[in-house]
């Protein structure tokens, strides 16, 4: 291998590792990092309900009864919405399988207001509940 070819390996090596970690799973826990985004899986035991709140009026604004053996994938936007100067920013969200890596693009999503105004409130319905 020339210097050439080993050179444009290294290359080929690095981006992919970077747009790995751009394109990575999202996974209970999150990213490790401040990113506004969270991923919680509903399980026979815990089965989860994400509520969204806007915290100046108490008003629940989503809620999500994630179904046991299904994760719920949030992640928000800052200044993505148009029009609302009370809704600025996008939060965007799937729900799929626990078990498959969601790797996509969340393809649901609604206005909300900004971070210092909102709140996920997360709570565990009766368990044990079983799939459908």
């Amino acid at each position: 291998m020339n210097v050439m070819q080993r050179q444009l390996l290294v290359a080929v090596c690095g981006v992919m590792a970077f747009a790995g970690g751009c394109l990575g799973p999202y996974e209970p826990g999150g990213p490790m990092m401040s990113d506004d985004q969270f991923t919680y899986v509903s399980t026979e035991w815990e089965p989860v309900t994400v509520i969204l709140t806007d915290t100046r009026t108490g008003e629940e604004l989503w809620t999500a009864e994630v179904p046991v053996g299904k994760k719920l994938t949030i992640r928000f936007y800052k200044n993505k919405s148009s029009g609302d100067k009370d809704f600025p920013d996008v939060m965007r969200w799937e729900i799929e399988s626990a078990d498959v890596p969601l790797r996509s693009t969340l393809k649901s999503q609604i206005s909300v207001p900004s971070s210092n105004v909102r709140r996920l409130n997360v709570s565990y319905r009766s368990s044990p509940q079983f799939h459908d």
